[in-house]
């Protein structure tokens, strides 16, 4: 019965993006804290804190609420400490980090996660990061439908499990063009003969995803065509020119255990680990008895930046639009609520569109192309 309920659970969180982690024990409260945090010894390094969530008799792996009190430090063994910047925090709706510049750090000393709140102090075990596999290459294959990106690496030297992240830069293009004009005190449309293609064309920039895990501990430290991501031939990655920033890191078994025991316990399954059970590396310095959650890991990270051409593109239809009857009513109130015509469809009937129909930039674009924050060294 207690299976089939968390069962159920896992369902109802999953549609809130709440990792479903019951831990049913009267040592955590609604002020336990959950403190993730990702020490890259050489880049940047990231780190939130949130509070676990209390629904009914247990208490779950939120995070709900972020905290934006706290002081964060990462220390290395030689004394150095490396602060977080306020200025340099990250914040979105969804989540609130909090970042450091450990781009400095040497990579062969061993280091600890610091955080004091409320005249408290958490820290983590003293780490020394693990060399970085080297990846060797990045593939770009196409089926019919999708394009996969996978990797090559050389892993020989960590401890047989890793993790892949990356970041993403593309070019792509507005869905039409704006060759037709209003004019309201005649309520007549015409061609515009110079047509503004300025903001036809933009650039993207997508920063950060879920690291993926790798279990290369059978494969004699090599990782061989590792697919880490795919998208449709139709995205709009594929019309120009898509670059692909990779990063890589080898992991202790115990954080991937950490990490991997996360990930099956947010997939809804019958078979998914008691999530309870979750090892941490974290203690409350300050109370013993107090009880932290979370896991920090520190690391060292592998770049490589890949490219790929329009080759694989299929062109798809783009977005249907409103069409009207040559009507000055309605030309009057397609052009108050903002819409202006975009396109003439095969019928004689005019096509209208927002702006974002014909601005890449009003789509979130940019006209400069963005580079990629990759560490000097």
């Amino acid at each position: 019965m207690k299976r089939f309920f968390s069962y159920i659970l896992a369902i109802i969180l999953a549609w809130s993006c709440v990792y479903p982690l019951d831990i049913k024990t009267e040592e955590y409260s609604d002020e336990t804290l959950v403190i993730d945090g990702s020490i890259v010894i050489g880049g940047q390094s990231t780190v939130s804190i949130s509070k676990l969530m209390s629904i009914g008799t247990g208490y779950y792996y939120g995070p709900t609420e972020y905290v934006k009190d706290a002081t964060v430090t990462v220390e290395c063994d030689n004394g150095t400490v490396y602060k977080t910047e306020p200025a340099a925090s990250m914040s979105s709706m969804y989540r609130y980090n909090y970042v450091i510049n450990t781009a400095g750090a040497p990579g062969d000393r061993s280091y600890r996660l610091v955080v004091v709140r409320g005249g408290k102090t958490y820290a983590s075990s003293w780490i020394k990061p693990l060399p970085a596999p080297k990846i060797t290459d990045v593939q770009f294959t196409a089926d019919d439908e999708n394009v996969v990106v996978s990797l090559d690496a050389d892993a020989r030297g960590g401890g047989g499990f890793a993790a892949v992240q990356f970041d993403e830069i593309w070019k792509f293009h507005a869905q039409y063009v704006r060759i037709f004009e209003l004019k309201p005190l005649e309520w007549t449309i015409s061609t515009i003969l110079e047509p503004d293609l300025t903001y036809y064309e933009c650039w993207r920039k997508r920063v950060g995803t879920q690291e993926k895990l790798i279990d290369y501990s059978y494969q004699d430290g090599v990782i061989t065509a590792f697919p880490f991501t795919i998208f449709s031939r139709t995205n709009e990655r594929n019309q120009y020119e898509y670059n692909i920033l990779v990063k890589i890191r080898n992991l202790p078994e115990q954080e991937y255990r950490y990490m991997k025991q996360l990930n099956d316990a947010n997939n809804i399954s019958l078979f998914s680990p008691e999530p309870g059970n979750t090892e941490t590396n974290i203690v409350c310095e300050s109370d013993a008895s107090e009880k932290v959650f979370g896991y920090v890991s520190i690391s060292k990270q592998d770049y490589y930046i890949a490219k790929l051409d329009g080759r694989y593109y299929i062109a798809r239809a783009p977005n249907g639009l409103i069409s009207v009857e040559a009507d000055e009513e309605a030309y009057m109130y397609y052009y108050n609520a903002g819409f202006v015509p975009v396109n003439v469809m095969n019928n004689g009937s005019i096509g209208w569109g927002t702006e974002r129909c014909y601005n890449c930039v009003t789509d979130g674009g940019t006209l400069d192309k963005p580079s990629f924050d990759v560490p000097n060294n």
